[in-house]
C-alpha cells in the first residue's frame, strides 16, 4: 500500500499549511527534553535573544556565549535576483 504524502517528512517540511504542526512538536519536544534533563539532575543550555545561557540543576543561569542573529529581513512578496559574484 502506498503512502500518503503527508507521511514523508520532506513533504510536511515544504508544505506552509503543516508549518504550526512542526512548531507545535518542536516545542513540545523541548519541554520534554527539559522536563528529562532535570529529572536526572543535568544542566542546561539554551538560546535567549542572542545569548547563550546555561542553567544548573540548582537553577542559576549565566550567559556563557553569544550568537549574534545574522538572519536577513525579506518582505513579503519581495522578489530578488541571482548574481555571479
Amino acid at each position: 500500500m502506498a503512502k500518503k504524502s503527508t507521511e514523508y517528512l520532506s513533504y510536511i517540511e515544504e508544505t506552509p499549511k503543516h508549518h504550526d504542526k512542526i512548531a507545535e512538536l518542536a516545542k513540545a519536544a523541548s519541554k520534554k527534553a527539559v522536563k528529562e534533563a532535570d529529572k536526572k539532575k543535568l544542566s542546561i543550555t539554551y538560546l535567549k535573544g542572542d545569548r547563550i545561557i546555561e542553567r544548573s540543576v540548582q537553577g542559576h543561569e549565566k550567559e556563557v556565549g553569544t550568537y549574534p542573529n545574522h538572519r536577513r529581513k525579506v518582505a513579503v512578496g519581495s522578489k530578488s535576483s541571482l548574481s555571479k559574484k
